[in-house]
């Protein structure tokens, strides 16, 4: 058990030190602040066109933190050689993928955040609109919930898939997901980010957990097989 928090703090240690999510934020800041200038023409409804902006860049920035940097943390470890030495401590494969999960997961949901308040406070200074709380705070939620879904499919990938390729293959889950591809995977329509009604939020949530679980479950069998053959070779 002591082991637990010493993972989760090595794995927030090594999202802090890949900057390039942290750049990329700063570029959907500035992304934001450039459509700024279109919401004179929302016709009236600029408050919704300004909670809109946040809450499409709170996603951004959790889809650039699963692209790159959750989809590199699982086969970092494997190439290392470092799976091997933590499985022969007193760690679980299940603890690892467990810690690894909450870690990237944690850095990502600073980013989103930090993120979008940023955004939000420049449209509130820049005094273009105010958005509605209620409907800025479900809708960063919604983001936030469909990024711990992407978060875990890129631990897939990573389980998977090399570094290189492993941030396609999450690019193209998500397009599949979004078009609603079939049973097999998510379907990111539910998550109302487009501005179509979703379903409830405690059934959301509810949704978004149940496909985390099944993600995770689905890299611990691949990280268990791989791990298998390493050990047989």
């Amino acid at each position: 058990s002591s082991m637990i928090p010493a993972l989760l703090l090595n794995r927030l240690r090594e999202c802090r030190r890949r900057p390039f999510p942290f750049v990329a934020a700063v570029g959907v800041i500035l992304l934001a602040a450039a459509s700024r200038a279109m919401l004179g023409f929302s016709f009236g409804a600029e408050a919704q066109a300004t909670t809109n902006l946040v809450v499409s860049a709170v996603f951004l920035a959790g889809l650039l933190h699963a692209t790159f940097v959750a989809t590199a943390a699982l086969n970092r470890d494997l190439e290392r050689g470092t799976l091997g030495f933590l499985l022969a401590k007193p760690v679980g494969l299940g603890v690892y993928v467990g810690t690894t999960f909450l870690g990237v997961l944690t850095c990502s949901t600073i980013l989103c955040v930090v993120t979008g308040a940023a955004v939000a406070a420049l449209f509130a200074l820049t005094g273009s609109g105010h958005s509605a709380v209620p409907d800025l705070a479900l809708g960063t939620l919604r983001a936030l919930l469909l990024v711990a879904v992407l978060e875990a499919a890129a631990l897939v990938a990573s389980a998977l898939l090399q570094r290189v390729t492993a941030p396609l293959a999450l690019v193209a889950f998500f397009v599949l997901a979004s078009l609603g591809a079939g049973p097999l995977l998510p379907s990111f329509e539910l998550f109302g980010l487009d501005g179509a009604a979703a379903v409830s939020t405690p059934l959301l949530g509810a949704y978004a957990l149940l496909w985390c679980a099944i993600l995770l479950l689905v890299a611990y069998i691949v990280l268990s097989f791989r791990a298998t053959l390493r050990t047989n070779t």
